[in-house]
């Protein structure tokens, strides 16, 4: 597992090295970090003072630039899960035995496996993917 800037890389080889295909899969996903929290402002309040107002402008400011950092804090996070994602799924095609099949249908026996369980979270679309292999045995 490499690190880069305090973080693990999620390869497919990283996640082969777990007993279960549940426990690669869990690993991964705690590997995207916490979703970036949106920063707080309260209202101003109905009948402020000027010096609330300015206070409220002060923090107003503020606000907005931390709402700067949050979306690119946001776009950082999504681009981190979108790759670790994609690390999953080729882990679960390849746990799964699906390039034992012809490759004309490997696509069309993932996508059912994914429609079928993805509302479930990963493990389940790797549970339905296994259960439609069997069909080529």
């Amino acid at each position: 597992m490499a690190e880069t800037k305090n973080k693990t890389v999620v390869t497919l080889e990283a996640m082969k090295h777990f007993g279960s295909v549940m426990e690669a899969i869990e690993w991964a996903r705690k590997q995207q970090g916490e979703y970036p929290k949106r920063p707080f402002l309260a209202p101003l309040k109905k009948g402020a003072n000027s010096k609330e107002a300015l206070n409220y402008a002060n923090a107003l400011a503020v606000h907005e630039k931390e709402m700067k950092q949050c979306e690119i804090a946001y776009k950082e996070h999504s681009k981190t899960a979108s790759a670790i994602d994609g690390v999953i799924v080729d882990f679960i095609k390849d746990a799964a035995g699906l390039n034992t099949i012809p490759e004309q249908y490997r696509d069309k026996v993932y996508s059912r496996a994914y429609e079928d369980g993805h509302s479930y979270g990963f493990y389940e679309v790797y549970l339905k993917l296994n259960s439609l292999l069997e069909i080529f045995d």
